[in-house]
């Protein structure tokens, strides 16, 4: 294998220079998936495959070759990216791509305490092995609680949440509520 092929397949390319870039908007609500899939991400390509995989709606796979955005340099045995390579990713992936956007808004303004607001659980992952993320939504809207709390909670029941609004953070379109000091009770 040759020190180009290599870097191909270190940086989420097939051994012919081709890569598969999801494009159809917002894809923060499709990442577990992505990943289960098997795709990866990278601040400058997004999410990323070496194969072809069929996505639902209104996802979509974009087929790139490595020379539309990089250069091989042979002296340095490594790939340069050409200096518009974020142009040429959004001409290549959202041309004629309406955005989508999330029905997601935020809830209360920062510093304020909410009390008893139903929400539903989503997910927890653990950062660092120092944290944890808790993602709950009430109705549309997402709110994210890291701590070093680890609570054991179900997808299945339905809690009412106090908390204090940290800050409103819009991600990829889905507008996030960040709380701290949070309590949970079950919902009656």
């Amino acid at each position: 294998m040759t020190n180009k092929q290599k870097w191909l397949v270190q940086n989420g390319f097939n051994s012919e220079g081709i890569i598969y870039l999801v494009g159809g908007g917002n894809t923060y609500e499709i990442k577990d998936y992505l990943k289960s899939l098997g795709f990866r991400y990278s601040s400058i390509l997004g999410w990323h495959s070496d194969t072809s995989i069929p996505l639902p709606a209104p996802y979509h796979i974009v087929k790139v070759n490595f020379d539309t955005l990089y250069q091989w340099e042979e002296k340095f045995n490594r790939a340069f990216p050409y200096p518009d390579i974020e142009e040429k990713l959004k001409n290549i992936i959202y041309i004629n791509k309406e955005k989508k956007t999330s029905a997601s808004q935020f809830l209360g303004t920062v510093d304020e305490r909410m009390y008893d607001i139903p929400v539903k659980f989503q997910r927890r992952k653990m950062i660092n092995g120092n944290f944890y993320v808790y993602t709950f939504k009430n109705d549309a809207n997402v709110l994210i609680w890291t701590t070093k709390k680890d609570v054991q909670l179900s997808a299945e029941i339905e809690y009412l949440l106090t908390a204090t609004v940290a800050a409103h953070q819009d991600l990829n379109g889905t507008q996030i509520t960040k709380i701290t000091r949070c309590t949970l009770a079950l919902k009656q």
